[in-house]
């Protein structure tokens, strides 16, 4: 009812006369859309599934709706941008439009001294972060650096399970967790490299922040995060497997020139992404929308855009 309601409003809204157009950024605004008149162009934004409608019919018929009503898709990576044209329903014609960032707002940051090699692990403790993969990795690692340190920055509903798999492998004196760090720029200029394991993930803020600061990263090789991360240039990209994470971070914090290597392509691959293009990006998409003809738009979009092209 809320939603519905909702809708009803964005409705009314768009139909004052003081728009003209709608930019539908993440989840349910995406299908919230479909309540806009056609007169107005629609542009939604993807990072992902749209978490609750991936496995109920009826949802997904709506999430479908509300594709018919988009004339674009923009999507912060090629790999949800494909998984979109693949698996939801009338997907329309998708845009690819990475993340950004400020490199004036996360420099080079001096690499710390060799002792303790720290590794960071930015992100909230959700089980698809996989943290207990990390620190099934780092038992590896401390086998042969016993004097390394993880500092996890973040906080979620697995932290308990966390700490108590920290003491079941002997790591209590091995791993810090700083909760939620409003800052996290000390942090990463504390660490080495930064290590995230993930089973799924879109364009991670966290790798693309610590990149900027001139850090290596080790990352399991999913979702966007290669479309960011260069395997063997700006860090590691890895398999779930424990071992092989370990050996990677354990090159890493270990061979002072190839972690000084990867710190400076990191640096540099990190400003690639920058918010000027973002932005100019963004608004190509616009202007590229707003020049349509708006009747019979939802066929009009694939004639107009059928030359893909990925920002």
């Amino acid at each position: 009812m809320t939603s519905l309601r909702t809708a009803m409003n964005l409705r009314r809204l768009m139909r004052s006369g003081r728009f003209d157009l709608l930019h539908a950024h993440l989840g349910i605004s995406e299908v919230l859309a479909i309540a806009v008149p056609r007169s107005i162009p629609v542009v939604a934004s993807r990072r992902g599934p749209n978490l609750g409608f991936e496995t109920r019919r009826a949802y997904k018929l709506i999430e479908g709706l509300g594709h018919r009503r988009a004339d674009v898709l923009i999507s912060n990576t090629r790999f949800w941008a494909d998984a979109a044209e693949r698996e939801d329903l009338w997907t329309p014609v998708t845009r690819v439009i990475p993340n950004a960032i400020d490199p004036h707002e996360f420099p080079v940051a001096p690499m710390p001294q060799d002792e303790p090699p720290v590794i960071g692990v930015v992100a909230n403790l959700h089980p698809y972060k996989r943290h207990d993969l990390f620190l099934r990795a780092l038992k590896i690692v401390a086998g042969l650096l016993p004097s390394v340190r993880a500092v996890f920055a973040g906080d979620g509903a697995a932290r308990p399970r966390l700490v108590q798999l920290v003491t079941e492998l002997g790591l209590d004196d091995n791993v810090t967790f700083a909760g939620q760090v409003s800052d996290t720029r000390p942090l990463v200029a504390a660490c080495h490299v930064v290590a995230l394991t993930s089973s799924t993930e879109g364009f991670p803020n966290a790798l693309l922040e610590a990149m900027s600061r001139g850090r290596p990263v080790v990352a399991t090789g999913v979702g966007g995060v290669p479309e960011l991360v260069r395997h063997g240039l700006d860090g590691f990209l890895t398999s779930d497997d424990p071992a092989e994470i370990a050996a990677r971070l354990r090159s890493v914090l270990v061979e002072g020139d190839l972690r000084a290597r990867m710190a400076s392509s990191a640096h540099e691959r990190a400003g690639v992404f920058s918010w000027d293009k973002l932005v100019r990006d963004t608004e190509s998409v616009y202007r590229k929308v707003l020049t349509m003809p708006r009747r019979s738009s939802r066929t009009r979009s694939r004639k107009c855009w059928r030359s893909p092209q990925v920002f």
